[in-house]
């Protein structure tokens, strides 16, 4: 219920309320997908901002090192900046290889599978 605030707050360009409702899902958390949800959209905003600073911390104390390559990822990826994009899901793809995580690594693909198809690639990664 509270995302779903945050979000209306969101498209009704009431951007500080929205912030603000963002931070209160992210330091009491109801469950691990609206999380997911809140810290994207929470770093979307500090990017359209441009509060790079503000991003690049939240990214490191929010999250693990592969979740913050997801999520920096994704932030980039919304904002049509897709190479950004790709070299935090690459980066993500390669740890989470070294972890030997077939679902995280199944993840960052489709994410580059995304990216490609938003630049018009048209070959499939391995």
């Amino acid at each position: 219920m509270r995302a779903l605030r945050a979000d209306a707050l969101l498209s009704a360009g009431q951007i500080e309320e929205a912030e603000n409702a963002y931070r209160e899902i992210l330091a009491d958390p109801p469950d691990s997908s609206v999380v997911a949800d809140a810290k994207t959209m929470y770093a979307l905003r500090l990017l359209k901002r441009g509060a790079y600073e503000d991003l690049e911390r939240f990214a490191v104390e929010h999250a693990d090192e592969v979740d913050a390559h997801r999520l920096r990822g994704d932030v980039y990826r919304h904002n049509a900046q897709w190479q950004r994009a790709r070299e935090q899901y690459e980066l993500g793809l390669a740890r989470a290889h070294d972890r030997r995580d077939r679902g995280l690594e199944t993840l960052f693909r489709s994410e580059l599978a995304l990216v490609d198809g938003w630049e018009g690639v048209h070959i499939a990664r391995a």
